[in-house]
């Protein structure tokens, strides 16, 4: 028995050809070119709440469960990806002249919302470079930012600030470690 299944939006199919060919390049290519992890990191924070470049992927991930004012149950879900495409020292074989377009690395972003006494689950993908300002990671003075369009991380000493907006929905929230 052949099932039909139809693709309910041209970015949902986008992302997942993204994510077949970053997994497909993940085992295609030669791995030894990426820094590994080989033992104990000792961690130090918040330096190490940044992007980690010359690693082949990292990701920062937010779950929880919440209620409104109305005592109105919600679980939610964050996470951004981060995908190095090519391994550390390869853009100097890049041609030149340089494009601001150029870039190692790949922002994937994914955020959901369930409202439990409803039923509905609501989610959204996000997928940029790392250039022109579209996505990326940044840290200053202990601080970090990741972003992809409008979707944001901010990682302070005492709080951490998340921002999604997607079609059907939106939220914002400071948690505290």
């Amino acid at each position: 028995m052949i099932k039909t299944i139809k693709i309910a939006s041209s970015l949902a199919f986008s992302l997942l050809l993204t994510i077949l060919q970053i997994g497909y390049l993940t085992f295609a290519e030669d791995q030894s070119d990426y820094l590994t992890v080989t033992g104990p990191c000792n961690l130090e924070f918040p330096r190490d709440h940044g992007p980690h470049a010359g690693y082949r992927t990292e990701w920062w991930y937010y779950t929880g469960n919440l209620k409104d004012a109305n005592g109105k149950r919600y679980g939610f879900q964050l996470t951004f990806f981060r995908s190095q495409i090519s391994p550390p020292g390869s853009d100097q074989d890049w041609p030149t002249p340089t494009s601001a377009w150029r870039t190692q690395q790949i922002y994937l972003g994914h955020a959901a919302i369930s409202d439990i006494s409803s039923g509905r689950h609501m989610q959204a993908e996000r997928v940029s470079r790392e250039a022109l300002g579209m996505a990326g990671g940044d840290q200053k003075k202990g601080e970090t930012r990741i972003s992809i369009h409008n979707w944001s991380l901010d990682i302070k000493s005492d709080h951490h600030f998340i921002k999604v907006a997607a079609e059907g929905f939106a939220f914002e929230l400071t948690v505290t470690p």
